[in-house]
């Protein structure tokens, strides 16, 4: 059987309250932090990340400061309905960032440590993930998504080869 998949633009709230009880084996999630609003994280990062990845005048003349305020926007922590929902519709769970939030204990941490970042730079040298999986902890080396000729298109981005790997390891 072929697998399917399809891609919505629709808030992700609206989209799982349609969703029955345990209908994804696997759910994984990138969620805001709050770190261009709130402080946590880095203060203003986004507003440097729309600055160095606009890549032509023409993209500054479509992505002017009402882009720029989404971005910015974007950045707003769920609440702990969104965590609700998604534990609800999905079997097991993968989600970046969950440093950030209050979780339940797990053993199955994925580590993703970026190789190209040194200690001096102000990106993190490395991202966490926490899994609802009952195995052990797990690091995965790569570098970063995106170049100066290949630009990252979100600021938080992660490489396909880290997907890659999270699928051969964890989905069925």
């Amino acid at each position: 059987m072929t697998p399917i998949s399809e891609a919505y633009n629709i808030d992700c709230m609206d989209y799982m309250r349609t969703i029955p009880d345990g209908y994804f084996d696997l759910a994984v999630v990138d969620p805001p932090y709050g770190g261009a609003n709130s402080g946590v994280g880095g203060g203003r990062r986004f507003g440097g990340w729309f600055d160095r990845y606009k890549t032509s005048n023409e993209n500054r003349r479509h992505m002017g400061d009402q882009v720029r305020k989404k971005i910015i926007g974007w950045d707003e922590a769920p609440g702990p309905e969104y965590f609700a929902e998604l534990f609800r519709v999905s079997k097991n769970q993968i989600i970046w960032g969950a440093n950030y939030f209050n979780m339940p204990p797990t053993r199955c941490f994925i580590v993703w440590r970026k190789l190209s970042i040194s200690e001096k730079f102000s990106m993190a040298m490395a991202e966490y993930a926490w899994t609802s999986f009952a195995s052990n902890a797990k690091v995965f080396e790569c570098v970063p998504q995106g170049t100066r000729k290949n630009p990252r298109i979100h600021p938080t981005q992660k490489p396909i080869k880290l997907y890659e790997w999270i699928y051969r390891m964890y989905a069925k």
